[in-house]
């Protein structure tokens, strides 16, 4: 007896995700995964990441309409964990953030163990709605979960601030400064914290989302994270680029470094990331900051603010194409 064949939907599935980690463009996924939606039976496997993959695709440019495809998904299904959260950091995109909660706490019930929808829940309930107490509890299940991540011991320090544990918020706080002494975000939470935590007004995107995730960012168990001390240049060196890109990836770096006039060891892997992450942009290709996060062993969050200051620095150069092809 012979295994069935593939249905076309399946078939053309199977080609989408090898498309997808080949990191095939959004102008080639897009219409191909807009195919396979309106095609595939609705609630199928295919359907699904379809629509899955739609609303990843869409997050950056047209967030309502990623929001539209997430729904699809997270109405199909209460245990879709991904689907629940990407809709999560769609409404986030938009300012809804009290429908983005209800949307994490949804992934968090279908998958308890993933501490970033713990974290971005406390995390909007503290700077979004000015509720540090109802993010809390949280923020302490994330940091259990995940005590390495410095963002998340970050985002419990300041929410323990705000809800008036000075102390504790003191001592996470001093100790993450005193680990990454080139961090100046860290080194101003320790300050603001030793002064006493004044009030801040709530914060809205983009401020707020830097430190969103909309998933895991430890690294890929078979992507061995780049050691700690490499130069940029070594870091896009072993990036997986053409020589081509290599060459405009080191013009945009030599461009930020010379308008920030920054250290280029201060958080190295996230910036080598960031410009990683910026070339293919500008070629058009479907690479995640998640997938990035991973093989660099960094935070979404820190690749995200990384972009967001390289994009401000070069802005002209971006829009009249200084680095395309």
């Amino acid at each position: 007896m012979t295994d069935e064949a593939p249905t076309p939907e399946a078939h053309m599935r199977r080609q989408l995700e090898q498309a997808v980690r080949a990191g095939r463009s959004k102008a080639f996924l897009l219409p191909q995964l807009e195919r396979l939606a309106s095609v595939a039976k609705e609630g199928s496997d295919e359907w699904c990441f379809a629509n899955r993959q739609l609303a990843e695709l869409l997050l950056e440019q047209a967030p309502w309409r990623a929001a539209l495809h997430a729904r699809r998904v997270a109405v199909q299904s209460s245990s879709d964990d991904a689907a629940h959260a990407l809709l999560g950091l769609a409404l986030a995109l938009q300012n809804n953030y009290r429908a983005a909660i209800a949307s994490y706490r949804r992934a968090l019930a279908a998958n308890p163990s993933n501490p970033w929808y713990a974290h971005n829940v406390g995390h909007l309930y503290d700077v979004a709605l000015d509720l540090p107490r109802d993010g809390l509890p949280f923020l302490r299940a994330a940091h259990r979960e995940e005590p390495s991540q410095d963002d998340v011991t970050a985002s419990l320090a300041h929410c323990l601030a705000r809800a008036g544990a000075i102390d504790e918020a003191r001592e996470l706080a001093v100790e993450l400064a005193a680990r990454h002494p080139n961090r100046s975000d860290f080194a101003e939470l320790a300050q603001w914290i030793a002064e006493g935590a004044p009030a801040r007004e709530a914060q809205g995107a983009p401020a707020l989302l830097a430190h969103i995730e909309h998933g895991s960012s430890t690294p890929a168990p078979d992507s061995p994270a780049p050691p700690a001390d490499d130069s940029i240049d070594e870091l896009l060196e072993r990036a997986p680029l053409t020589e081509e890109q290599r060459a405009r990836a080191r013009r945009l770096w030599v461009d930020y470094e010379s308008r920030e006039s920054t250290d280029a060891t201060r958080d190295g892997r996230a910036l080598a990331a960031a410009i990683e992450y910026a070339i293919h942009r500008v070629d058009g290709a479907n690479v995640t900051q998640r997938s990035l996060a991973e093989r660099y062993n960094v935070s979404v969050s820190a690749i995200r603010s990384r972009y967001g200051s390289i994009r401000s620095a070069l802005a002209p150069e971006i829009e009249i194409g200084r680095y395309r092809r």
